[in-house]
């Protein structure tokens, strides 16, 4: 079982994770009215220091989705310096020793407030957990779901809305039920979009292809970090609309995001990908996440804040 660190953040205050319950007639509880992000914190292999990654890209999607949910209070109260602090106490008074993920969320705090967001107050939730990769790092067998992935003008995506992941869910209970490790979801119009929870990248003729915003995709914070290290590593990188088929002659697949990291795909419908096993490409970009993410490339994007 996943370690979770006792010391959390609930409505300004520093609590006891198990102390940080909400009412069963709550607004989350009932309607799912909460956003969120996952942001991972690494240990340094030079120095042992933990180290958030992304945190401005992460406060950023948060405030875009207050934008969307209209969680105005949010907005004024909250800003980039001020998580910070909250996540630094939060690891410090966990004594985060190794690599963990930070999970952020902002919740509409009503009791039998109906399905409105505006007008009721909106706090945050924040509580540290190990970091356990979700699927097989060796390489990963997935299922093309029955489901469709829902539109950016029904649930957008790129809001990260908890009530949403009923979707992923059901996507993800397919792939389980037939002996699969995930799925991939295809939007309304058959084009391929992310799997359950993370995006999904193919190689062709030593190039990379991933899915475009415009197939209701999740911007995914690591999908971004993974075109800019092709890019330093010279490998060409397209964001465009890919059909199923495309899946099934592709060199390479892999998935990426906070909680899979770099993780290859390796059957698709019970199709083997290449050879049924991690692609030199596939390697190529999982190794350096690995080593810039953990402090043994220079940090040129400014990724890393140091706790």
């Amino acid at each position: 079982m996943t370690k979770i660190y006792p010391i959390s953040y609930f409505r300004d205050q520093y609590i006891n994770f198990t102390d940080a319950n909400l009412s069963i007639a709550s607004s989350p509880m009932l309607y799912g009215l909460s956003s969120y992000s996952v942001m991972p914190i690494y240990i340094n292999t030079n120095n042992s220091s933990p180290y958030m990654f992304r945190l401005a890209d992460h406060f950023n999607r948060l405030k875009n989705s207050a934008k969307i949910l209209s969680f105005d209070d949010f907005l004024e109260e909250w800003n980039e310096k001020k998580l910070e602090q909250v996540i630094k106490t939060l690891v410090n008074k966990n004594k985060i020793k190794k690599d963990a993920m930070v999970r952020i969320t902002i919740f509409t705090d009503g009791i039998l407030s109906g399905t409105k967001m505006i007008g009721i107050p909106h706090k945050l939730a924040v509580f540290i957990y190990d970091y356990q990769p979700i699927l097989p790092l060796s390489g990963a067998s997935l299922l093309v779901s029955s489901w469709r992935r829902i539109s950016d003008n029904a649930i957008p995506a790129r809001a990260k809305i908890n009530g949403g992941y009923v979707n992923s869910s059901l996507i993800k209970n397919e792939a389980l039920s037939f002996g699969f490790d995930d799925a991939i979801a295809l939007d309304d119009n058959g084009h391929i979009t992310e799997s359950s929870v993370s995006n999904i990248f193919l190689v062709k003729n030593n190039q990379l292809m991933t899915p475009s915003t415009d197939n209701d995709i999740l911007e995914g914070i690591t999908r971004d970090t993974v075109r800019q290290i092709a890019d330093d590593l010279n490998i060409i990188c397209q964001a465009k609309p890919l059909d199923r088929t495309e899946l099934y002659t592709a060199d390479e697949i892999f998935l990426s995001g906070s909680s899979v990291s770099i993780t290859p795909v390796i059957k698709v419908d019970n199709r083997n990908i290449g050879d049924a096993k991690p692609g030199s490409i596939t390697q190529k970009i999982s190794n350096s996440y690995n080593q810039l993410t953990h402090g043994q490339l220079t940090d040129k994007h400014h990724w890393l804040t140091r706790v």
